[in-house]
């Protein structure tokens, strides 16, 4: 009895801990573990990022940490690996010519906007609606044809439905860009172009992405 009163303040003591630290859900915690039954375990329990050593580094809902507690894990709350870490942003549509940047917002909004009025005869833009924050969530159409349907092959390109992976956001937004300033002029892409109807979604997620704000 003594145990379970001693685990259930441990974990009420933490959870209150938890709550003054951060508005978001999760943690990221260092664990101890000292062999494959206990990462296999860990692997039920939680979302492992790597192990290195006898050191398993791990994302944690509430329940989630409960449920480490009750099976007796050893863990210490560390910031986020990316907390400390500073991301350059675009604040103009110019900044990204390397593509070496991630956009704000609203260059983001800017740049997808800009295709579809600097190629208009290949590139469409629409919105399938907006987040729950309100921001929208764009598809850019790029066909020969592109005011029609024909009788093409559809292909549909979607990424960063989690909205911290933002790797397939750029990569999808240069490929809308490299399709369109290259039709006419790339035989490979130009044979897509004309043979197929191509629609990007390069961010699904945008208020997972833009968490922190829109310039960051």
């Amino acid at each position: 009895m003594k145990r379970g009163i001693i685990l259930v303040v441990s974990i009420l003591a933490f959870l209150s801990l938890w709550g003054n630290l951060t508005d978001r859900p999760e943690r990221y915690l260092m664990v101890d573990v000292s062999s494959r039954a206990e990462v296999s375990i860990l692997t039920d329990l939680c979302s492992i990022d790597k192990i290195e050593g006898n050191i398993a580094y791990v994302y944690a809902l509430p329940q989630e940490v409960e449920a480490l507690q009750e099976h007796g894990f050893r863990f210490e709350v560390i910031p986020f690996p990316y907390e400390n870490t500073r991301v350059d942003m675009a604040t103009t549509v110019a900044a990204m010519s390397n593509w070496n940047l991630y956009p704000t917002f609203s260059v983001y909004s800017q740049m997808v906007n800009n295709l579809a009025t600097t190629y208009p005869s290949i590139c469409q833009i629409t919105t399938i609606g907006n987040s729950v924050q309100g921001r929208a969530i764009y598809v850019l159409k790029i066909s020969d044809n592109v005011a029609t349907t024909e009788a093409e092959p559809e292909v549909y390109y979607s990424s960063t439905m989690h909205g911290d992976e933002t790797t397939g956001w750029i990569n999808l937004l240069r490929f809308a860009y490299e399709l369109c300033e290259s039709y006419g002029s790339d035989t490979e892409l130009t044979n897509l172009v004309n043979n197929t109807e191509i629609f990007i979604n390069p961010l699904s997620n945008p208020d997972g992405t833009y968490y922190g704000g829109d310039s960051t």
